[in-house]
C-alpha cells in the first residue's frame, strides 16, 4: 500500500486501468466468440421463412389467376360488344340490336344453327 495521497492516487488509478484493460479484452473476446450466426439460428431462420413462402404463394397464385380470368371475360365482353354493334351498323340499324336478329321476341337470345 502507498504512503503518500499522490502515491494512492497513482495506486487506485493503475488498478482502475488495469481493471478496465481485463474488461476490454474480455468484452474483446466475448465479441470475437460471437461474430457468426451459428448453423441451429441460420436453419431455424430459414426454416420460418419456408413456411410463411409456402402459406403466401397459393393464396398469390390464386389472385393472379384470378385476375387473368377477370381480363379475359373483360376482353371477351368487348370484343363481342364491338361486334354486335358492327353487325347493327352492316344491317343499317345503328343503337338497335333487334334488326341482326340475333334476339327474339323478349329479348332472348336465338341461337342460329
Amino acid at each position: 500500500m502507498p504512503t503518500s495521497l499522490q502515491a494512492y492516487k497513482n495506486y487506485i488509478i493503475s488498478i482502475w486501468v488495469k481493471t478496465k484493460k481485463l474488461t476490454l479484452s474480455n468484452d474483446f473476446s466475448s465479441f470475437k466468440r460471437h461474430r457468426f450466426f451459428t448453423l441451429a439460428e441460420v436453419l431455424i431462420t430459414l426454416t420460418i421463412i419456408g413456411v410463411i413462402s409456402a402459406m403466401s404463394v397459393p393464396a398469390l397464385l390464386m389472385n393472379i389467376n384470378k385476375q387473368d380470368y377477370v381480363t379475359g371475360l373483360k376482353k371477351f365482353h368487348s370484343v363481342a360488344s364491338q361486334a354486335l354493334i358492327q353487325m347493327a351498323a352492316d344491317k343499317g340499324c345503328i343503337g338497335d340490336l333487334k334488326c341482326t336478329s340475333l334476339f327474339g321476341p323478349y329479348g332472348s337470345v336465338l341461337f342460329i344453327q
